[in-house]
């Protein structure tokens, strides 16, 4: 295991002097350390969608580019899924009619809204969407925190997979904006890019939950890019 300070995200952050932002972290402290690496990545979600009404987010131009809220509520209920409902003793799910709307191609977490009709999904709204990634968060932070030791390393594994699966939904951001296109109106501009970070290299990962084994991306190996905010390395 690599110390903690080898962190790519850190020795970036530190390089180009942006330590404003850094959180006070222990070193060698893991749950800091993935901890921060989660807040950058929901953040950057956070950031890339802000342009976008909540009219914009709803609309789906054509059947391959699913709304910006779809994109949004699934990457959450990813980690609600895979991570929070086995490994966090007591977490309450947010809504449980949340696993059909938003659930893509895992096959072995149950039935799903069909793609080509996400933008029929008018509800939940963009506020409870965003209470529902509020209300993950908070649970990925308790995880975080009082996983035990001989636990926390299933659990981290999970956090990465569930990281580098949100920044393949950031890449998708161009197909966001596309709905501005066919109407004419004024393309929705993004906030000046913040500063990004290098990718460690690409990771190849699986959840594996009782007797079902399933994979992100239909079944292909997980990819970082490095035009997007780097994890830590692995350990």
């Amino acid at each position: 295991m690599p110390p903690a300070t080898s962190s790519s995200v850190l020795r970036r952050r530190r390089d180009e002097g942006d330590t404003a932002t850094l959180p006070p972290a222990a070193p060698n402290d893991p749950r800091a350390i993935w901890r921060e690496a989660f807040h950058a990545v929901r953040a950057e979600t956070v950031r890339r969608a802000a342009p976008l009404s909540a009219e914009d987010q709803v609309v789906q131009s054509m059947p391959d580019a699913s709304p910006a809220k779809w994109h949004r509520a699934h990457t959450t209920w990813f980690f609600e899924q895979f991570l929070l409902v086995p490994h966090l003793t007591g977490y309450r799910v947010f809504d449980a009619q949340f696993a059909y709307l938003f659930n893509s191609y895992y096959v072995a977490a149950g039935p799903r809204h069909a793609r080509p009709r996400r933008g029929l999904i008018t509800r939940p709204d963009c506020e409870r969407v965003a209470a529902f990634r509020a209300h993950v968060d908070a649970g990925v932070e308790r995880l975080l925190a009082s996983a035990e030791d001989s636990q926390l390393a299933e659990v981290v594994r999970i956090v990465e997979i569930g990281l580098h699966h949100e920044q393949q939904h950031q890449l998708r951001r161009t197909r966001w904006r596309r709905l501005m296109r066919p109407i004419g109106a004024r393309r929705a501009r993004r906030p000046r890019r913040a500063n990004l970070l290098s990718c460690p290299g690409a990771s190849t990962a699986s959840v594996s939950r009782a007797k079902d084994t399933v994979s992100t991306t239909r079944g292909r190996p997980i990819r970082c890019c490095s035009s997007r905010p780097a994890l830590p390395a692995a350990w």
